[in-house]
């Protein structure tokens, strides 16, 4: 498919429906780059201001250290700059996203990172906060990954998740990832804090915020 000129429900079921994977996937965003952000808006996706709205609601310290995972082209941390966050970090596996990213202006970092194949390039305990929205959708991240947030992120650091509520039943990649996050919870891996259902996630189509807190030391 033409990323670059194809209609935006075409672009947006092409990358979320599960069938790229892979160098396949990248290719596509890396094609989508200059155009995700208005393809995304016509699509009336909200995701973005949802997890950018949520973490300003629960975060007080605006100059804490946030790991944005699956940045794109740099929405979340737009966003995040205008509720005034100063010391937002971005990785992506896509590099011209990342070059989009990189020209908002609102990242201290932004570098690339495959979750899936060698995780997030940082030490143990980096950050303050970590967030990630639509990444958790069929052929992208999945409750794998969840042991690269806990181990990037501080004792009693916070971890935001912001996905399409209808892939937790709709999506078999994604049946398992409530009781995923419950046995973590029950193993000490983190406290479940909230799991908040949120409406007009993309067009009329709901959303949910999962927060989760690393264990104090």
């Amino acid at each position: 498919m033409d990323m670059t000129s194809s209609n935006h429900w075409d672009k947006i079921h092409a990358t979320t429906s599960g069938k790229l994977k892979g160098q396949a996937l990248q290719t596509a965003y890396n094609n989508w780059s200059q155009k995700y952000n208005q393809d995304y808006e016509k699509a009336a996706y909200n995701g973005p201001k949802i997890g950018a709205m949520k973490m300003a609601e629960i975060i007080h310290d605006k100059h804490c250290q946030i790991l944005d995972v699956g940045c794109g082209t740099g929405q979340v941390g737009e966003l995040m700059a205008k509720h005034g966050f100063t010391n937002i970090h971005g990785v992506d596996f896509s590099e011209k996203s990342i070059v989009v990213a990189r020209a908002t202006g609102c990242y201290s970092s932004v570098r690339y990172a495959d979750l899936l194949n060698g995780g997030i390039p940082d030490k143990d305990n980096e950050y303050d906060a970590l967030v990630t929205v639509g990444t958790f959708v069929p052929g992208h991240l999945n409750t794998p990954c969840f042991q690269e947030f806990t181990r990037v992120v501080k004792p009693g650091g916070l971890i935001v998740i912001v996905m399409r509520e209808a892939y937790l039943f709709d999506s078999p990649e994604f049946n398992q990832l409530d009781s995923a996050v419950v046995k973590l919870s029950k193993n000490g891996t983190w406290r479940y804090l909230k799991r908040e259902w949120v409406p007009n996630y993309i067009g009329d189509l709901p959303g949910i915020i999962f927060v989760l807190q690393t264990p104090e030391i």
